[in-house]
C-alpha cells in the first residue's frame, strides 16, 4: 500500500510539473534555473545532519523513489515505451 501511495504521489508531482513547464514554454516564458550539483547539496546536508544530530530532509525511501523515476525515464527514452514505476515485489 505504501508503494502505491508513493507511486501516485510521484505521478501527480510529475504530471503537475510537466504541465507547468509545457504551459511556460507555450507562453514563451523563460524558465531560469541555477545549475547545481545535486550530489554536493545532498552530501552537504547529510554532513550537517550528522553534525547537528538531525534527520535529513529526504530519506532513503524518497531517494529510492527518485532513482526509480530517473531510471524509468532513461528506460522509456531508450525503448520509446511507458515504464511501470511501481516498486518490485
Amino acid at each position: 500500500m505504501h508503494s502505491r501511495l508513493l507511486q501516485d504521489a510521484l505521478s501527480d508531482f510529475a504530471q503537475d510539473a510537466s504541465q507547468a513547464f509545457q504551459q511556460a514554454l507555450a507562453e514563451g516564458e523563460e524558465i531560469p534555473f541555477e545549475p547545481r550539483d545535486m550530489l554536493v547539496d545532498e552530501l552537504e546536508e547529510f554532513g550537517r545532519c550528522i553534525a547537528d544530530g538531525e534527520t535529513p530532509e529526504t530519506g532513503g525511501a524518497e531517494g529510492l523513489a527518485a532513482l526509480r523515476v530517473v531510471l524509468g525515464a532513461v528506460e522509456s527514452a531508450r525503448t520509446g515505451r511507458a515504464v511501470d514505476l511501481a516498486a518490485p515485489g
